[in-house]
């Protein structure tokens, strides 16, 4: 005491804690997250079911064809060209292009990652690997009568 007046020592407190910031934080970082992986896991399941659609449609055509040829059938494999595709290409020219071509168009390790179709027609590009592990782009040209898809063009290479 001095003069008659009562000094308090300065009372210390312990600073504030911030009343769960980073919590909250990590709980908004996480749901971006989360909302992220969910929108990324529709998108990519879209185009997954999107793809497999596609293929479900195209290879009546396109897997049939190079079933028969690869079960020695050219009579039928090319029963599944249209008639647009016969008009242009006989008999003796398609098996020619057919024994020239044939691992490419009966490879199993085929992709097809680009479409696109206008009214009845519908293009349809990827690519085949073989079994020496070449790399061919590989492009279908089909058509549409009635139901069914049919083989307008095939170009292989680019």
């Amino acid at each position: 005491m001095t003069n008659g007046q009562n000094i308090q020592e300065p009372v210390q407190t312990a600073p504030k804690k911030k009343s769960g910031a980073l919590k909250w934080v990590l709980i908004g970082g996480c749901g971006c997250v989360l909302v992220i992986v969910i929108l990324a896991g529709l998108f990519g399941g879209g185009i997954y079911w999107g793809l497999k659609k596609f293929n479900a449609m195209i290879d009546p055509t396109i897997g049939a064809h190079a079933q028969a040829i690869l079960e020695g059938d050219i009579d039928k494999a090319y029963s599944y060209c249209s008639e647009e595709f016969k008009a242009g290409t006989d008999f003796q020219t398609y098996q020619a292009f057919v024994a020239d071509y044939k691992e490419i168009l009966t490879s199993p390790d085929r992709s097809f990652t680009n479409f696109e179709m206008k009214n009845n027609l519908m293009t349809v590009s990827g690519s085949v690997t073989t079994s020496d592990g070449s790399y061919y782009p590989i492009t279908y040209d089909l058509i549409k009568k009635g139901d069914t898809w049919y083989i307008y063009n095939i170009r292989i290479g680019n």
